[in-house]
């Protein structure tokens, strides 16, 4: 008989007791390690932004249309109000401090565990770009507040260096410094254990508010200080990119295509003061939008983009390099129509909204244009009803054409190729753009017209009607300049002015300008703001015609015309002028009356015995927060017609 072999109950029973132990140790230790790191947290984690944001996330049981996401330019710039009111979704607002793309994978992951987002807007800020390859604390604004999951593994694993493992998750080894600081363990007892108080998020501290779903309002108002001395853009010394971050960057293109969401890139505007001490943006901004058109997403910079429409003017600006509420207001207002425009030119069928934003984004501007060229030829390529009936020719020819319905591309190709026989450039061309007929449509009417105004599918092409400018249009101009020839400094004060971009010289001054230059397509535009903040500041810069500055002859009874492209800050404090002396000065001026570009003509006719000949805008600013633009000056000498 075969006996059966005894179970060793004790060794069991040993084993048991052991594993119960560890797992009561374990227990005990993470209980006291949570009560020593609530009591030596900082006390500005008591109503943590981002804590909050992630309760708010979690405890909401809504699906989310609309996820942003990105740094604190995200979540101080998007107001999920607004866009819940404009497109009648649900969004929520997911940015964080320094939030960088290694951050914003992880983020978008975690979010896709719980909710999927139709779209999603990722808040360009390109210094967190930059640095290395992990950040600690931009890692735990979020880490410490996502529910445990393998998703937060890998975020552990990939964002934060091996020796601060420990570090990011026990709260006592992190903050142990604190135990030098007594009246933060008392503080954090009082609030956590004693009154067991709980902070009320929505309260205003600093100027600023949690205002919901992860969106924070601030009403503070930057300081010209901050604009100019203490800007943090002051030592700007370049641009370098981080390679680790740019892949996470491409991983979240990735993730977003593969669960079907729309992904639209934004970047929030910085104030003018700051934007023009990044010598090298429109290199930046190149890395971003050249990545956006090879993946096939929108991208919108507003740095670039809208800004005479939108006018982000200072007072729309908590720092140096943040929008408050009321700037927030008007990004998010502008925002939200794009995309409920770009939902309705896909397969999204919203309501009459549409074309509210169609007719104050193009419309208006199309009726304004049309308005100024009374009596000029409008033609109208493609443009469907809805839109048409809302354009409205004063004395205007109207004439309507359609390329989308042709059958043969040859012939779609040869009527193109025809129409610039057709079309006078002073005709005003208004065309849908459709895959058939853009590019060739595209190549042919840049060549005819100076501008063009686009928004999403739509185009208008037109000239300017000032006739006194289109006279010009076909001289060979005497001098002329985009001022190529400035390339290394981004600012300089007035006093260098004379050596960095001759013949531009300064002409007189009281007080203290800064010059600087900001690239564009042909050249550079030049910004002018006050040093100091006085109501006396002037200064008065441009040419002389003689060989000192213009070399060009001018006699007795010539026309001399001066035109420039030009925008002020403040209306009515700038003049263009010529001005001639011959024991004397005459000045003729005009004044530059509009916040948006616009060419300013002045024109003089040369008197007898003059000496001296001068050319050039003089300008009074009445806050050190002003500043004028010019761009594309050009100089005619004409005889006299008498």
């Amino acid at each position: 008989m075969r006996l059966k072999k005894k179970v060793n109950l004790f060794i069991f029973s040993f084993k048991s007791n052991k594993l119960f132990n560890i797992l009561i140790f374990i227990s005990i230790f993470f209980l006291i390690e949570n009560f020593l790191g609530e009591c030596l947290e900082p006390l500005y984690r008591f109503k943590f932004y981002p804590e909050i944001r992630w309760n708010d996330f979690y405890t909401s049981e809504k699906e989310i249309d609309l996820l942003f996401l990105g740094s604190s330019h995200a979540y101080r710039s998007f107001d999920s109000e607004i866009f819940d009111k404009k497109l009648k979704v649900n969004s929520f607002n997911i940015g964080s401090s320094s939030q960088n793309p290694i951050d914003s994978y992880y983020v978008l992951n975690e979010v896709l565990r719980y909710k999927k987002p139709r779209m999603v807007v990722y808040e360009i800020y390109w210094k967190v770009f930059e640095g290395d390859d992990f950040n600690f604390i931009s890692a735990t604004n979020n880490y410490d507040f996502m529910k445990f999951s393998l998703n937060k593994l890998r975020y552990l694993m990939n964002a934060f260096k091996m020796n601060q493992y420990l570090k990011a998750n026990l709260l006592s080894i992190r903050y142990h410094k604190n135990w030098k600081k007594p009246e933060v363990i008392k503080e954090n007892i009082k609030n956590k254990y004693i009154h067991k108080k709980l902070p009320d998020v929505h309260q205003k501290e600093n100027e600023e508010f949690y205002k919901d779903k992860g969106f924070v309002a601030s009403e503070k108002v930057v300081s010209i200080e901050k604009l100019n001395q203490k800007n943090q853009f002051n030592n700007y010394n370049g641009y370098s990119i981080n390679e680790k971050r740019f892949h996470y960057f491409e991983k979240v293109i990735t993730l977003c295509k593969k669960n079907d969401i729309e992904l639209i890139l934004v970047t929030t505007p910085l104030p003018f003061n700051s934007i023009k001490k990044i010598y090298d943006y429109e290199e930046i901004h190149k890395i971003f939008a050249q990545k956006a058109k090879e993946e096939g997403i929108d991208y919108l910079d507003y740095n670039l983009i809208d800004r005479d429409q939108l006018n982000f003017k200072d007072q729309f600006f908590k720092d140096d390099n943040h929008l408050n509420f009321e700037g927030a207001k008007l990004i998010s207002n502008h925002l939200s129509k794009y995309i409920l425009a770009k939902f309705r030119n896909q397969k999204y069928d919203y309501n009459n909204e549409f074309y509210f934003s169609m007719k104050e984004f193009y419309l208006y501007l199309v009726n304004k244009i049309i308005a100024t060229s009374s009596f000029r030829d409008v033609y109208l390529i493609d443009i469907p009803k809805e839109i048409e009936e809302n354009i409205k020719p004063i004395n205007n020819k109207v004439f309507k054409k359609s390329y989308s319905s042709y059958l043969s591309e040859d012939k779609l190709i040869n009527d193109i190729k025809k129409l610039d026989e057709e079309f006078d450039n002073k005709d005003v061309v208004l065309i849908k753009m459709t895959n058939r007929n853009s590019q060739l449509l595209k190549d042919v009417l840049m060549k005819l017209y100076k501008f063009y105004y686009k928004y999403m599918d739509y185009y208008i092409f037109f000239n300017d009607y000032d006739i006194r400018l289109d006279k010009y249009n076909n001289i060979l101009p005497k001098y002329e300049s985009h001022f190529e020839n400035w390339e290394d400094i981004g600012t300089l004060k007035s006093t260098e002015l004379n050596r960095v971009i001759p013949p531009l010289k300064l002409q007189g001054i009281r007080g203290g300008f800064y010059f600087s230059r900001v690239p564009y397509e042909q050249g550079n535009i030049i910004q002018i703001v006050p040093e100091h903040n006085s109501e006396k500041n002037v200064v008065q810069f441009g040419y002389s015609l003689d060989s000192n500055g213009v070399n060009v002859e001018v006699n007795s009874g010539q026309t001399v015309t001066f035109i420039i492209s030009a925008r002020c800050s403040n209306i009515d404090t700038a003049n263009i002028f010529i001005q001639d002396y011959n024991g004397k000065w005459e000045r003729i001026f005009v004044s530059i009356n509009e916040f948006g570009w616009k060419d300013y003509i002045v024109q003089k006719k040369i008197r007898p015995g003059i000496e001296k000949v001068y050319l050039g805008i003089v300008w009074k600013p009445k806050t050190q927060g002003e500043w004028l633009e010019m761009k594309y000056p050009r100089i005619y000498v004409e005889e006299s017609s008498n």
